[in-house]
């Protein structure tokens, strides 16, 4: 009974090794995939921007295009969002603009551009950084609706 039971415990050793030996050489050979930080779309917050990117040197006026996935952001008439541009001590320089859909905006993927802003406000920039505020559209109101900051350099 002896070796009945060593047998039995030498079985399950090796099943543990061999499942560790392939744990260690799947996480061991798996290629990571490595995206700088500021490309990085932001999928949780259902928008993503594409142009310009994080803390991209900038002049007015901006054009803007990336793409909402969901998320509390839809289209809804062929607008999906809107944004403005704000300075670094949070003065609205420009006016807001809608987001305007490129593709159909009844998609669960709808892509924009737009242009924001005009060459005469540089000349009134007070701050070297600002933001451009993305704003959802959301018919129960602006309350109800969701907000992504992107920060942004002025390029003087």
């Amino acid at each position: 009974m002896k070796n009945n039971q060593k047998g039995s415990a030498n079985t399950i050793l090796i099943i543990i090794i061999i499942i560790l030996l392939g744990a260690v050489g799947y996480f061991a050979f798996k290629k990571p995939t490595i995206t700088p930080i500021s490309t990085l779309p932001d999928t949780t917050k259902g928008i993503v921007v594409q142009q310009p990117v994080l803390n991209q040197e900038v002049q007015l006026p901006i054009t803007v295009k990336g793409y909402i996935n969901g998320n509390g952001w839809t289209a809804f008439e062929g607008v999906a969002g809107s944004v403005q541009v704000f300075d670094a001590n949070n003065k609205a320089v420009s006016n807001r603009v809608p987001l305007n859909a490129t593709n159909d905006w009844t998609q669960s993927t709808v892509y924009f551009e737009t242009t924001v802003g005009d060459r005469e406000m540089m000349s009134h920039l007070a701050t070297q950084g600002g933001v451009l505020v993305f704003k959802s559209e959301n018919a129960r109101g602006d309350e109800y609706g969701k907000e992504f900051r992107l920060p942004i350099k002025f390029k003087k």
